[in-house]
């Protein structure tokens, strides 16, 4: 069971810094670019190209036990994607590869690497003759083989390069917003009204990554305005080709009937673009206890005037049992009276 559970993938970190390796709990490794291009520092710890397509470019990768023991690890080349939040991930292993991942080919796949031994791994990336133009990004990751077994779960280390291909030609930025989603859900068996949440797809449809700004109101045609945030990419970005999905929940609470959801995404540069989702808001349980108050109100009228009916008929009766009573006296005192 345990060894099951193992089966999931801790990504520790991509590199970030020269020299500097994140470490498993039983050795440590860094991988880096061997060579740099002598004016932009970024080239120290990523690939930074401009590789027409049709051509090729060589180049060079430092992997680095700098552990103090023996490390046997893969190396592999992936693309990379964006998370929900913007932040850079790169895939693993076994997805498919349609970008940078599939356009380099290293001379190594498998190193075994003495404590503090450094090896240099040649490489190629082959730009297809029919890539678009724009921004295409992708990595090379090495992975400790040797898996890390755990209580509940097992560890395996994965360590990552960059790198930031550029096609020329021209630079288009567009955004689309897509699949919107709101789902409500009762706080607790006590509430009457829904809480709301809201996920959308935000995707790059241009070839160059875009970091966009995009607003979120909420209004009701009953109710007004209900709420309105802006949600920033800091520090992250959406890559060409990508989407993220972003969820945010709605803080304010919906009442009833038609609410709009109006998101809008701005590119610096270019027209924003936005997308109104119509829901309605429905809350079961108000709604089931107002029927049985109704009901009950209906219930108490109806029975009331029913008691309130017989009262009547009772109050007749024994009227007219009294009428009846003092005639029937009446007769036997005259009767009494002709004898």
């Amino acid at each position: 069971m345990i060894k099951n559970i193992g089966k999931i993938l801790l990504i520790l970190s991509l590199l970030l810094l020269p020299n500097l390796a994140l470490a498993a709990e039983d050795g440590e490794m860094a991988i880096y670019p061997a060579n740099w291009d002598g004016e932009n520092e970024l080239t120290k710890y990523w690939y930074i190209y401009n590789v027409d397509k049709g051509n090729t470019h060589h180049d060079q990768v430092v992997v680095e036990n700098t552990g103090n023991t023996p490390l046997s690890i893969k190396i592999y080349p992936v693309d990379a994607l964006t998370t929900a939040d913007g932040a850079f991930a790169l895939e693993n292993e076994d997805e498919n590869k349609d970008d940078v991942g599939a356009w380099v080919k290293l001379s190594e796949s498998e190193l075994d690497l003495a404590p503090n031994e450094q090896r240099v791994v040649d490489f190629t990336i082959d730009i297809p003759a029919e890539t678009e133009p724009g921004e295409h990004i992708g990595g090379i990751i090495i992975e400790n083989k040797t898996i890390k077994e755990g209580e509940q779960l097992n560890i395996k280390t994965r360590v990552g390069v960059r790198i930031y291909e550029t096609v020329p030609g021209e630079v288009v930025k567009k955004a689309s917003i897509d699949n919107i989603e709101v789902a409500g859900y009762y706080p607790s068996v006590w509430s009457l009204f829904y809480k709301y949440n809201l996920k959308y797809d935000l995707i790059n449809e241009g070839n160059v990554q875009i970091s966009p700004d995009t607003d979120v109101s909420v209004n009701s045609n009953w109710f007004g305005h209900v709420e309105a945030s802006t949600n920033s990419l800091d520090n992250g970005s959406i890559f060409p080709g990508k989407k993220i999905t972003p969820e945010k929940a709605i803080e304010k609470a919906l009442w009833f009937g038609p609410y709009n959801l109006t998101i809008t995404s701005q590119i610096e540069g270019v027209a924003p673009v936005q997308k109104v989702y119509t829901f309605w808001v429905l809350p079961w349980k108000l709604i089931l206890l107002i029927a049985i108050v109704v009901v009950g109100l209906i219930s108490w009228v109806y029975s009331s005037k029913k008691v309130s009916k017989n009262n009547s008929k009772i109050k007749k009766e024994v009227k007219n049992n009294k009428k009846t009573v003092k005639r029937k006296a009446a007769n036997r005192k005259v009767k009494k009276n002709k004898k």
